[in-house]
């Protein structure tokens, strides 16, 4: 059993590693074409993580766990991959933000001025929302929050995942297999 859980973690680590790359390639694209600062492309970023999961839950499934996961077992496995995909992608975004574009963080701020102006704010409002932002547009706090997001929506897209993948055979054998 101990064994199972040890390859559970070496695998959800591995696949984990599939889906950065995936993500830091797209952000690196998105940087090459200058949409990083297009609000809109997240959603698109939450597909690619979306199938992403189910691709790499199923490889899981059918690859180590001979065809059958149940529910918890895909939940967990989704959420480690995206726990340890966090950790890949949180070392480009703050190798990106200190060493590649250090002007991206005040682009962000600016563009979240204007947009702030062109909904009708004041400008007292502007600078106040601004001068209380400061503090949370830093590389470190920027690093830290894409753990925490990446994992949330991991988990969250594995729950649906889960559901889709589950496949249980004989407990009798499943168990078994465990032993062996």
């Amino acid at each position: 059993m101990k064994n199972q859980n040890a390859s559970n973690l070496k695998q959800s680590m591995n696949l984990g590693v599939i889906l950065g790359l995936v993500l830091i390639c797209y952000s690196i694209i998105l940087y090459m074409l200058d949409l990083n600062l297009n609000t809109n492309m997240v959603y698109i970023s939450y597909i690619i993580i979306a199938v992403t999961l189910f691709f790499t839950i199923k490889s899981y499934r059918d690859n180590y766990q001979n065809g059958f996961i149940t529910y918890s077992k895909a939940l967990g496995t989704g959420t480690l991959i995206s726990l340890f995909a966090s950790f890949l992608n949180a070392f480009y975004v703050y190798i990106f933000y200190t060493v590649i574009d250090k002007d991206a963080i005040n682009k962000m701020k600016d563009m979240q001025v204007e947009q702030m102006l062109k909904n009708g704010m004041s400008e007292d409002q502007v600078e106040l929302v601004a001068e209380s932002s400061q503090m949370f547009m830093t590389p470190v706090i920027m690093t830290i929050s894409t753990v925490l997001v990446v994992t949330f929506i991991g988990f969250i897209i594995s729950l649906i995942i889960a559901a889709v993948l589950k496949k249980e055979g004989d407990p009798f054998e499943t168990e078994m297999t465990d032993i062996e």
